[in-house]
Order: C-alpha cells, then structure tokens, then sequence
C-alpha cells in the first residue's frame, strides 16, 4: 500500500522507495528466466505496470499537494495481480502434480488477500481528510496536511492537532494563527477572558514565523482583530486599511474594522460588525453587533440579536447582561431582575449589574432589597465611586 505521506522523502526513505519499487519486479524477471512461463511472463509485464502507477501518482500528488495514499486504487489493481502472477509462477514450480488448478487457484488467494485488505482500508483511503490527520499523527507540523486541514483547524475540528503542531513547532505560522484566530474570534465568557485571549493571540502571532508565508495576510488580520480587542486602534487600524482594501469581504478584516469604529464612536461601526457577523467572523461579532444596537437605542433588534445570541451561548455572562439592559430599558421588570441575577451568578465582578439592580428594585419599590443590593455593591466594589451614589439613595452606611 502506498505511503499517505507527502512530504519530500529523506535520502534513507527514497533508496527505501526505490528497493520497494524495483524488488519485485527483479523477482519476477529472476522467475522467468528460471522456468520461462507465461505466468513468470505476465508478473514482470503487471510490476512494471505497478511501477509506472506508482511513480505517476507519486508526481501528481506531489503538484497536486495531495496525499499518496490517495492513489491507491490505481496502483493497488497492478500491486496485486502482480503479487498474484509470482504467487502462480511459485505455485505451478513447487507445489507438484497433485494440486488441480494451482497456479489459477495461488492467483486467486492473492487477489481475495488484496480484496480484504482493500475492505479494511476503504475507509483511509476513500478520505483525504483521515490521510492527511494520518500524516499529521506522524508529523504535525506537516506543512501540507495543516494547508489540507486549515478551514477544518479554524473551525475548531481538530484542536489536539494544533497542541501536537505548536509543540513540535512553536513559531509554525499556520498553527499559530489557526490557534489566534480562534482565541480572538470564539473566545466567549467574562469580559476578563477576552482581554486574556487577545493578549495569548497577539503574542502567538507576533512570535510566529510567517513572513512570506502564504498565511501571513491572514495573521495579520489576526493581529488586527487582537489588538482592536485590547483598545490599541492606532495600531489595528494600520493593519487594517492596506489589507481591506484587497480582501474587503474578509470576516477577520472586517470585525477588527468594526472594532476600530467602535472606539472611534464612529456610526459606521455598526454596519461594519453586522457585515462581520454575516460573513461567519464568530460570536464576538455577533455580541459586538448587539452591544451597538443598545448603543443607537434599537432595542428590539438588540433583543432579537442577543436571543439568538444566547440560544448558542447561554451561560456568556456579557450577552447574559445586556439582554437583562434591553429588558431594564424597555420596562420588562422581570426579565431585567432575572437577567441581572443570573449574570452575577456568572460572573459576580460584574459592578454594572449589581449597580443596575439596585436602582431597578429601588424605582419598582422594593427598597430592602434595593438596600440590600447597594450594600453588597459597597462590599464588593469599595473602590467605585457609585457606590456612595447608591448608599445615598438607599439610606446605607
């Protein structure tokens, strides 16, 4: 069977290839010039065959930049009735007149051999995509089979293969920006986790080597989105605008300009991160789109984009909070409450929520309650100024 690996072959590997290659065909040349039969005959005729599939689909998989096993059912045919014929050479010489039909019978044994073999192997060999993880189990740094691999890698199929591709190669362009990209773009949770994915990003992107590579547009985007998220505009904006100006339908390109608008407070910030979030750029996109929806007061789009949001992403306390805003801002008293208390539940370093229920129980009447929300406000948050603010308003110490 031939090997799945791409790669160019090390000086051992090729003389190894080459044995593999001319072997048996010596042997059926040896067989024939010893009992010059027609099945000796037929052997050499079919290796040869098997030789030239071989060395063909070795070239095309190569320019092609597919795996070699992928020719396996051009050469496999050839491989075996090859084996075959030698089979009925050996069997029609060695194993004496009182075996009826030998050699067709030593022929057939090989092909049913080969036909089983293909049975347990259809499944590798009919998908590209298990022998390129194949490769990458052997090498995973494999720079073809991540190429293969790359969207199946940025959707998050496969993340034990980029851990196996960054410690083998640390600085591997591809593996490093696959990892960034999804540090920056699906990173969901407490707002303090998606400052720390975008500072992992940025670093994992600077140290990558990838200048030349055909990766390297997209790092950059990468980078872009990374520093947007961390508030550095200058510098994301820099990025941005030379490589928008080529690929203006670039998901990556187009949250980290609408992240740039954002901090710019510039209206067509809203536009660029629903574009983003059409063309897939992930769920800091989609909560990016809603969180500036409540910002020019479209409170029931907002409402609309965060249930849908949160249908995917229940427990994101950030998404969880601003619907309980929407909630708060259109009078739903209820969902406002709930949604408050669930998102401290989340994440109880969430100063604006706590804040927020206090004055929504206090305007609704509920003033122990109100008292009792300012206090732990006070506790949890001494160093914010609104806490005298709502200890004024309660009454409180």
């Amino acid at each position: 069977m031939p090997s799945p690996d791409p790669t160019g072959l090390g000086a051992a590997q090729a003389i190894a290839g080459l044995l593999l290659l001319i072997a048996p065909l010596a042997i059926a040349v040896v067989l024939w010039r010893r009992f010059e039969v027609l099945e000796a005959k037929a052997a050499i005729a079919l290796w040869v065959l098997a030789d030239a599939a071989l060395i063909y689909g070795a070239q095309h998989s190569m320019s092609a930049r597919t795996p070699l096993l992928s020719n396996y059912y051009v050469a496999a045919p050839f491989v075996w009735s090859g084996l075959g014929a030698i089979a009925a050479t050996l069997a029609g010489q060695y194993l004496g007149v009182s075996f009826k039909n030998k050699r067709t019978g030593a022929f057939l044994v090989v092909m049913a051999a080969g036909i089983f073999l293909f049975r347990d192997a259809h499944e590798l060999v009919a998908s590209k995509d298990l022998q390129w993880r194949e490769v990458l189990a052997r090498d995973p740094a494999n720079e073809r089979a991540l190429t293969a691999r790359t969207e199946r890698l940025a959707r998050g199929e496969d993340e034990e293969a980029i851990d196996a591709c960054l410690r083998r190669k640390p600085d591997a362009c591809i593996c490093s920006t696959l990892r960034a990209e999804r540090r920056v773009l699906f990173t969901t949770g407490r707002q303090s986790a998606r400052t720390a994915s975008a500072r992992e990003a940025l670093g994992l992107v600077e140290h990558a080597r990838c200048d030349g590579h055909p990766m390297e547009p997209r790092a950059r985007a990468v980078r872009a989105v990374a520093l947007g998220m961390l508030g550095q505009t200058e510098e994301a904006e820099a990025l941005v605008g030379p490589d928008f100006e080529k690929t203006p339908r670039d998901p990556r390109l187009l949250y980290a300009r609408a992240l740039v608008l954002q901090q710019k407070k510039d209206p067509g910030a809203l536009e660029a991160a629903q574009a983003a979030s059409k063309a897939s750029a992930g769920p800091g996109a989609d909560l990016l789109v809603a969180m500036l929806l409540i910002e020019a007061g479209s409170l029931e789009d907002a409402k609309a984009a965060l249930k849908q949001y949160l249908g995917r992403y229940p427990d994101d306390p950030v998404a969880v909070y601003d619907a309980a805003l929407v909630a708060d801002r259109l009078k739903d008293y209820n969902a406002a409450r709930e949604g408050y208390f669930k998102a401290l539940k989340l994440d109880p370093q969430q100063a604006d929520a706590r804040y927020n229920l206090t004055i929504l129980t206090l305007q609704a009447g509920a003033t122990a309650e109100a008292k009792s929300h300012a206090e732990k406000f006070a506790r949890a948050f001494p160093d914010d100024p609104r806490r005298f603010y709502l200890l004024s308003l309660v009454g409180g110490q």
